[in-house]
């Protein structure tokens, strides 16, 4: 099993435990698309105690 396949294992085990879905397409010659979607709550900002941004590498 490659890394890249015992990855999108996991995201879709997540996914499928929160009714999320992913949705991959792929061409020859141009790439993948990769779009995951996730129902998420309203946060109350008053249980929020940090901010933190997610960097993702290029």
């Amino acid at each position: 099993m490659e890394e890249q396949d015992f990855g999108l294992s996991i995201v879709k085990e997540i996914l499928d435990k929160n009714n999320g879905k992913i949705d991959i397409s792929s061409e020859l010659g141009k790439g993948t698309e990769v779009i995951i979607r996730v129902n998420v709550k309203e946060a109350n900002l008053e249980n929020i105690k940090s901010r933190q941004t997610l960097k993702l590498k290029k």
